[in-house]
Order: C-alpha cells, then structure tokens, then sequence
C-alpha cells in the first residue's frame, strides 16, 4: 500500500503559508522561523502561486551575492511558477521522493487538479512517512516470524 501526499497535508494540516512577491527577503524569512518551515509560497493577491522562496533560494541569491535581506524582494529570487515542480494530493510519496531526487530540490508545493495551492511538502515530510512505514513493517514481520516459529 502506497502513501500519499494527502496523508502529509492530513497530518500537518492544510495552511498555506505565502507572502506577496513585494516582500522583503527578510519578512520571508521572519515567517519562515516563525512557522519552522524552509519554504514559502508566493501567492498574487487573488491566491494564485508565483513561485517558492526557499532557505536554499536566500542564501544562494542574497547572502553569497553579500545583499541587503530587507531591499530585497522576494520576487527577484524565488523560483518562478514557470519552473516549478508541482504535485497533487493523490500523488505517491515515492513518486515525490523520485521527483525531489531528480530535481534536486527539498520543497514540493501541491496544488488541487484546479491549480489551487493545498500546502507544500518537504524532503523530510516525506522521508518521515516513508521510514515510519518501513519500521511498521519490519515490525509486523518480526511479530509474524516470530508468531509461526
């Protein structure tokens, strides 16, 4: 039995944290530890995703180019929605694993099948649901090996 994005999203709840593109790095990255996350959405005014700002996309873009955090928006260095990779509630956690393993990325945002932002996922979410299923099988196994002996 596969797991699903949806089980994350059940589990860790359905917000979608965003900011506008005209933020600042720096009030991206304030809402980020505010919320313990690495990534956020950045959402247009009517809902509709514009791309992830990531820890990843702030140090490579702001921080090893020596900017200013607070003069910069988030606009300027988020993966654009055009280069997104995306997935659907439905979608296997294997199939994100691949996917993130592939693309070399962490954050997975997940979008219904009409384009609307439902959450994001990360590497460690999945990683997470993944191991917890693999321990619960071992121990069913042993229960089973050591049950018919």
């Amino acid at each position: 039995m596969s797991a699903h994005v949806w089980e994350i999203l059940d589990r860790k709840g359905r917000k979608v944290i965003s900011v506008p593109g005209d933020t600042n790095v720096l009030k991206a990255v304030q809402t980020m530890t505010d919320h313990n996350i690495g990534c956020v959405m950045v959402m247009s005014a009517s809902g509709v995703i514009d791309g992830i700002c990531s820890e990843r996309d702030v140090f490579r873009k702001v921080i090893l180019q020596k900017q200013d955090a607070s003069g910069v928006e988030v606009s300027a260095v988020m993966t654009p929605e055009s280069e997104l990779i995306t997935v659907q509630p439905d979608t296997t956690l294997t199939e994100c694993m691949d996917l993130m393993k592939k693309r070399g990325i962490r954050h997975l945002p997940v979008l219904d099948a009409d384009g609307k932002a439902e959450g994001m996922i990360s590497l460690r979410d999945v990683v997470d649901v993944l191991s917890s299923a693999k321990e619960l099988m071992i121990r069913q196994l042993e229960h089973y090996i050591g049950s018919s002996l």
